[in-house]
């Protein structure tokens, strides 16, 4: 068991409700629960999980964007009224450069606009996702992160057997060379094992040399919180974990 320091940042907001309630949860009803997630020394209101603090909440996805423009929401607003809500705690977002729109892939130019818009609304940290691991794509959105002083955090996409534990470290060393300054590895399938992990987060963390390692992974195959386990034994830095009315099946493992 590692005696490194273990986070878990909740995306209880983004991908929880998404996978168990079909993105549902509105704006009011997120402002209702975000001030009582942790124990602030500002808010002094009871935490949901207790003892638990996060380092981070992701409160905004590509996807939750567009669940908000589908039902007339303002996707900006709803940073806005949880920041009010919370007003200690770091945020996070994440942006997948792939959507199913058109044009497929965002531009540069957008994405740094994008950056921009959600620095100027207290985010710190953003998760910038391209399943086809471009560079010259990813090094401008790590880039335009850095440049508003927010912490830019690189994908490792997991896919089942299709790469060797070398390959994926190949792929996070070339992440961080582009400009993140962490690194997630992420299961979006849930097909992760802990045998896997138990070799892969090793050899992740070799090349990364110290570098913050995350882990992102669902339940779909009922192995999360059992490669979430295997995950703390091998000292990952940070574990995405979803309150537990919003966790497991086709979500993440749950943060109690």
């Amino acid at each position: 068991m590692s005696s490194k320091p273990l986070c878990f940042t909740d995306v209880s907001l983004t991908d929880g409700q998404t996978a168990v309630w079909g993105g549902a949860m509105t704006t009011p009803m997120m402002a209702k629960v975000i001030g009582s997630f942790n124990q602030t020394a500002h808010s002094g209101k009871q935490s949901l999980v207790p003892g638990t603090a996060f380092p981070a909440i992701e409160v905004i996805s590509t996807e939750t964007v567009r669940q908000c423009l589908a039902r007339g929401e303002d996707p900006w607003q709803r940073i806005e009224v949880l920041r009010y809500q919370n007003p200690a705690q770091p945020f996070r977002a994440s942006i997948n450069l792939l959507t199913d729109q058109r044009p497929d892939v965002l531009s540069t130019e957008v994405v740094a606009h994008w950056i921009e818009a959600l620095a100027r609304r207290s985010i710190s940290q953003v998760v910038v996702v391209d399943p086809l691991l471009q560079k010259q794509r990813l090094a401008p959105a790590f880039r335009a992160a850095k440049d508003n002083h927010m912490v830019p955090i690189g994908v490792v996409p997991f896919l089942e057997d299709q790469r060797s534990d070398d390959q994926y470290a190949e792929i996070a060393r070339g992440l961080v060379t582009a400009g993140a300054a962490r690194v997630m590895l992420r299961d979006e399938g849930g097909v992760l094992t802990p045998d896997r992990i138990s070799s892969l987060l090793p050899r992740l963390q070799q090349v990364l040399e110290g570098i913050p390692l995350l882990l992102h992974t669902r339940c779909t195959t009922g192995l999360g919180p059992l490669v979430a386990i295997e995950a703390i034994r091998s000292g990952v830095s940070e574990i995405d974990t979803a309150l537990p009315a919003l966790a497991n099946g086709a979500s993440l493992p749950s943060s109690t």
